[in-house]
């Protein structure tokens, strides 16, 4: 079948442009093919700026040091056909993330949304999700505040995976390791290898 962001740009004359972003800012994979052996970007001849959207997310998701599941043929072709100034749009995403990371919210900052993803402690924290929920997220950083929310999101469900999979891990296996270290053993896997290792 095809996936929701292959039908937002099929049909994006009358769904708009925002809609393929919020489907990217939500994990939409750009490069996974549908029944025809199409990508996302295969139906995209009627959305002009489609091509910048994709390579904006790129962008911005590298800058953050963010993992991008994409072939590197496909980044890379997408980066070659960017029609603005390349520069100019990654120095922008670079400020961003420079006052992302002054921006303190009791012992963590904002960026540690991002950089501490691997072991999302952050997510316990009401000062955190109450700087996540702010709508002056938006106005202080609005390249980044829908991508940070759904990031939080995804970091919430990510801490209660790595919660259950260390208890799982203690559960099966009698190795006398504190839970600590197996929850940062636990940490270096995805949240889809996380979730197929609760469903052994």
């Amino acid at each position: 079948g095809r996936t929701p962001l292959h039908m937002v740009i099929q049909y994006c004359m009358w769904t708009g442009d925002d809609c393929a972003k919020v489907f990217l800012d939500y994990g939409a994979t750009m490069d996974i093919k549908d029944y025809r052996g199409k990508t996302p970007l295969d139906y995209g001849e009627d959305c002009i700026n489609l091509p910048n959207i994709f390579s904006e997310f790129i962008i911005k998701a590298e800058c953050a040091n963010l993992e991008l599941y994409l072939n590197k043929k496909v980044v890379s072709d997408l980066l070659k056909s960017y029609d603005r100034p390349l520069g100019s749009f990654q120095t922008t995403c670079l400020t961003e993330l420079k006052h992302m990371k002054t921006k303190k919210i009791g012992s963590n900052n904002l960026y540690d949304v991002f950089s501490q993803y691997r072991d999302p402690k952050f997510v316990m924290k009401q000062s955190m999700e109450e700087a996540i929920d702010s709508p002056l997220l938006d106005l202080e950083f609005p390249l980044y505040a829908q991508l940070l929310r759904v990031t939080f999101e995804r970091a919430k469900v990510r801490r209660k995976l790595l919660d259950l999979a260390v208890e799982n891990v203690s559960a099966k296996i009698d190795i006398t390791l504190p839970n600590e270290v197996k929850r940062h053993i636990m940490s270096y896997l995805n949240d889809r290898e996380l979730k197929s290792l609760l469903n052994k």
